[in-house]
């Protein structure tokens, strides 16, 4: 509690071990455990000022003779000043009795611990300062200063970099890169490339040595940060990239203790919603022999705030439009506040009916707006897998949705990482829907030709543009995303042709369109040319069939905004002006003086992602190919109103593909899409031509 760590009483709870096998309380195991627990009550007593009579089973207050049966209710709400503390002891207990019954490595050292034990090996080998300083020597063997002074400093940054990784902040750091500025100018002003060489040893020492495991994925990223306050003054010898200082959320007056509560098997139905408190972690042990039922099926199972966590759990019972995982929130206001560690789901499932997995709504919370997940199986029957909305952000690494609605929903500006993914059955697989609400109108500065990359704007917002932003100029127009077949027709002999009008908007390109035919009807349509600045959905014509008594197939076009996705924009000059570049040219010659709307893109970025039978619907039993489940390709991978989905992605035939941009078909060994199309077509067509 003093260290506010938890390494002394796991390495308390580990001495009882040899390797793997419990020494010195075999068969006492249960004993030990009920002792430990007891004398956890009465330091809470203590704490409290309470008395237990010699018979322990009554107590009494220090100023009152009144005796009372023991209550725990009566304990914990009497004294709330002190809930912090007993929080703590709780949590300390636990860990002991976790690991007594579990075994040695059961529960992780707190961050800040690993590295003051590291520090505190000394000149042993293992100690971060040791083998940091060896590594330094090594590589610049006439470095000046001496071994004691280059060991001291390490240590210092050390122990401020350890401080900061527990209360979250920066300001330690910040301090002890401050020391090596004093008045009379840089100490090591000729030792610079030396000092920062040492202390990105030290990141790389405890992010690769020390802070082993996915539980430190977000620690680590911190170290990185926080390492870098320091290197950029070194190497830049100032003071003027230095970041806004955050002491964080713990401070020697108030401790900010975190609650880590331990599941033991069952099924457990809760009356939810269930508010976790920030730091707030809940672990089981057993994925499968945990499962949490929502009492109040149309709530969300649990809210989570900053840095809590769920793991080794099973969520059911919830129904739409619950989610079993969201950001809190009271008539219909968030009440998360700023989120600066995501809320973190690892090895659980969420099994219901039309209930999701998780939300992510940004307008409701402050901060990232993130949640992470790591093994999170969704198999919602008819509900959604993940959504993330609102400016919300989520990096989802092996999330496997089954049978859901959809599996992965990015909308009114969400964006999210997926990575070594799964979506099975169900309706749709991922889904990027719309932008955010606008969040720049800048001022073009200069006539921009067509074919322009990069031009100037005048923001009036200290927020520039950046990557993920999307916007348009002027009025928005549109281009063709897809032409879907509503009636295929019937009596064609060859491929119809397939005329589209022209746009009413400025330099119009037409769309230009291919069909493909099967058995004397349409089966394919394939977009050649978007078309640019169309105000409304074009007219298409088809030419009619060859044969008597064929039909014409009726279509239907789906339109997208035109948009211009931001690459980057340089530093914002004092006149508010910055140039802005592009991820396509401009279509059309663009006006001095033409607003450029900017808006947060929906986004899904999907690396090596499967997909398996997409669109045979939610009822698996009907969707097993088995019972003539029928899958619809064009359902893996739906951009709606200028959501954007990049991946790759192979579905169930093997068959993979970079985005709708090239198609490698394993069985027929041919390569194909929308890119490649477009390509052999520029090349084929002048040859044709020449040998005509």
């Amino acid at each position: 509690m003093k260290n506010g760590g938890n390494v002394f009483s796991i390495e308390f709870a580990e001495k009882y071990y040899e390797g793997n096998t419990l020494l010195h309380i075999s068969g006492q195991l249960e004993d030990t455990i009920w002792a430990f627990n007891r004398a956890r009550e009465l330091m809470i007593f203590a704490m409290k000022n309470w008395r237990v009579n010699p018979a322990g089973d009554l107590y009494q207050t220090e100023y009152t003779l009144k005796k009372i049966f023991i209550d725990s209710s009566i304990v914990f709400d009497e004294w709330p000043a002190c809930a912090n503390a007993e929080t703590a002891i709780n949590n300390y207990y636990q860990i002991i009795e976790f690991i007594l019954e579990n075994g040695p490595n059961a529960v992780a050292k707190d961050a800040r611990d690993l590295i003051y034990e590291s520090i505190g090996k000394g000149d042993s080998p293992d100690s971060i300062v040791s083998s940091v300083w060896n590594t330094t020597a090594a590589e610049y063997p006439l470095i000046e200063f001496t071994e004691g002074k280059c060991k001291r400093d390490l240590t210092l940054v050390l122990e401020a970099i350890a401080k900061d990784i527990y209360s979250e902040g920066n300001s330690n750091t910040i301090a002890v890169t401050r020391s090596y500025f004093p008045t009379s100018g840089n100490p090591i002003e000729t030792q610079i490339e030396e000092s920062v060489f040492a202390y990105n040893t030290a990141r790389d020492y405890i992010n690769n040595d020390l802070l082993i495991g996915i539980e430190y994925a977000s620690v680590r990223a911190q170290v990185t940060t926080l390492v870098n306050i320091l290197t950029t003054a070194l190497d830049s010898n100032s003071l003027e990239f230095l970041p806004e200082e955050d002491i964080g959320n713990w401070t020697l007056q108030q401790p900010s203790f975190k609650t880590t509560i331990f599941v033991n098997p069952g099924v457990y139905s809760e009356e939810n919603p269930i508010d976790l408190p920030p730091n707030t972690v809940v672990t089981g042990n057993s994925l499968r022999g945990i499962t949490v039922n929502a009492v109040n099926r149309t709530l969300d199972l649990f809210h989570v705030n900053n840095a809590c966590g769920l793991s080794f759990m099973t969520f059911s019972n919830h129904l739409a439009p619950s989610y079993a995982v969201s950001f809190p929130k009271k008539n219909g206001q968030g009440t998360a506040g700023i989120i600066s560690r995501s809320p973190y789901v690892q090895q659980c499932t969420s099994i219901t009916t039309t209930g999701g997995g998780m939300l992510v709504d940004g307008s409701i919370t402050e901060g990232v707006k993130s949640m992470v997940l790591d093994s999170y199986t969704q198999y919602n029957q008819g509900g959604p897998g993940v959504k993330i909305t609102n400016n919300g952000y989520a990096q989802l690494v092996s999330l496997f949705t089954i049978s859901c609605s959809t599996g992965i929903e990015c909308a009114t500006g969400g964006q999210c990482d997926l990575t070594n993914s799964n979506s099975s059955f169900g309706d749709y697989g991922l889904v990027a829907d719309g932008l955010g609400e606008k969040e720049i109108v800048a001022r073009v500065l200069d006539n921009v030709e067509t074919g322009s990359l990069s031009f100037r704007v005048e923001i009036p917002e200290t927020l520039r543009p950046y990557n993920g932003q999307a916007g348009y100029f002027g009025a928005p127009f549109f281009t063709i995303q897809d032409i879907k077949i509503i009636d295929p027709g019937s009596g064609y002999e060859t491929p119809p042709a397939i005329t589209i009008s022209t746009p009413e908007g400025p330099n119009p390109i037409p769309a230009r369109a291919r069909a493909s035919i099967e058995n004397g009807s349409l089966s394919e349509i394939i977009i050649v040319k978007s078309g640019t600045s169309y105000v409304s959905a074009p007219s298409i014509k088809i030419s009619p069939p060859t044969l008597p008594g064929g039909t014409i197939p009726t279509l239907e076009v789906v339109m997208a905004p035109l948009l211009y996705t931001v690459v980057s924009s340089s530093e914002v000059e004092p006149d508010n002006s910055t140039t802005v570049t592009l991820v396509t040219p401009t279509l059309y010659p663009i006006a001095k003086g033409s607003s450029f709307v900017l808006s947060r893109q929906s986004k899904v970025l999907a690396s090596g992602h499967s997909f398996e039978y997409i669109g045979a619907g939610p009822n698996i039993q009907a969707a097993l190919p088995i019972n003539n489940g029928t899958f619809i390709q064009q359902q893996e991978i739906e951009e709606r109103d200028g959501g954007s989905v990049i991946f790759t992605s192979t579905d169930q035939s093997g068959n993979f593909r970079i985005g709708d941009g090239v198609i490698i078909d394993q069985t027929s060994g041919t390569i194909g899409g929308i890119s490649f199309s477009r390509g052999l077509f520029a090349q084929i067509t002048p040859l044709i031509l020449a040998l005509q």
